[in-house]
């Protein structure tokens, strides 16, 4: 292919465009997604694009939203969680499932809404959700606390 000399180029593309048959193209990539779908190389390849695009949402949305856990501060992203301040995550989660992948697809292509999430760390989400304990205003209970809580027995007039 010339590329040196400008007009050789110009006459290449000339004749190049006039072979040029977009249905053809078309047929031939659709022959060769044929042959190649489902095949292990092409499920591999995919896996890996979700991956990194799964990971480049969720920097992305970590970023914005902070960086960090809103109660002990910590940065670690493999422990960064998202929450939602209203407690409202099984709904919302049902609401955008046909449209979005996951919450960071969601909040990647949304408008950023602090008020609604915020970034916590695993242990800070589980204490709040789980237990009740807000990290940032009480103090966390050891081991006792927890084996004689889960020791009680319920008033035998009390219902539930």
């Amino acid at each position: 292919m010339p590329y040196v000399d400008p007009e050789r180029r110009r006459e290449y593309h000339r004749e190049y465009n006039r072979t040029w048959n977009p249905e053809r193209q078309r047929e031939l990539r659709r022959e060769y997604d044929k042959r190649r779908k489902d095949t292990e190389a092409r499920r591999r390849s995919h896996a890996a694009d979700r991956q990194r695009r799964h990971i480049r949402q969720r920097v992305a949305v970590l970023e914005r939203y902070g960086g960090g856990c809103a109660f002990c501060g910590t940065s670690q992203f493999e422990h960064l969680t998202i929450d939602h301040t209203n407690g409202d995550g099984d709904a919302h989660r049902a609401e955008f499932r046909p449209r979005y992948r996951n919450i960071y697809d969601f909040l990647y292509r949304t408008e950023f809404r602090p008020d609604l999430y915020r970034i916590l760390c695993w242990n800070c989400h589980m204490a709040m959700t789980r237990y009740g304990v807000m990290p940032d205003g009480e103090e966390l209970h050891d081991m006792t606390y927890w084996r004689e809580f889960g020791a009680l027995r319920r008033a035998p007039n009390q219902k539930g």
